[in-house]
């Protein structure tokens, strides 16, 4: 047998971004839900939550070592604890006793990618060898989120906004 020693040009994708364009998800003008080239644009990350069974202990860990500063938003339906850089929310702390995980969850950091659709974007997930961890669903008037893992195992999230873009 002999070798290609050509280096190889695989198919997967080089970043969790290609790997949402793979999925075919559009881009749209989004100016009516605040979306800027900065944070929340399609296809990109968007926001970055926390999940645990102890809020206090995982926003008091991230403030002493990273000099991160939590805030309980009284605004958002579910009294969501976030976390800011130059005034734009950027991630949160969610608790993993919340029915809408799986039991046995680990903690973990969730990374969400925006897009248009999270319906077509799980489903072309899907088809492409990805796992539904949480199925899409309706997060109040916020948008709507998909948890998934990747063929290897790597999870990731989906973000659909409506009232707010991550």
């Amino acid at each position: 047998m002999t070798l290609d020693r050509q280096p190889l040009k695989s198919a997967l994708p080089k970043s969790a971004c290609d790997a949402v364009r793979a999925f075919d998800i559009q881009h749209r003008d989004d100016t009516e839900h605040g979306m800027t080239s900065r944070l929340g644009s399609l296809n990109e990350f968007c926001w970055t939550d926390l999940k645990t069974r102890d809020l206090p202990g995982t926003a008091a860990f991230f403030s002493g070592a990273l000099s991160r500063r939590f805030a309980v938003d009284e605004d958002d339906w579910r009294k969501a604890t976030k976390t800011a850089v130059e005034g734009h929310s950027i991630g949160g702390v969610s608790d993993l006793t919340n029915p809408v995980h799986p039991s046995g969850t680990p903690a973990h950091v969730a990374y969400h990618l925006a897009v248009d659709d999270v319906d077509r974007g799980t489903e072309a997930a899907v088809e492409h060898g990805a796992q539904v961890v949480v199925a899409p669903f309706d997060a109040g008037e916020q948008g709507r989120p998909a948890t998934l893992t990747d063929p290897a195992g790597a999870a990731f999230s989906l973000w659909q906004a409506n009232h707010f873009t991550g």
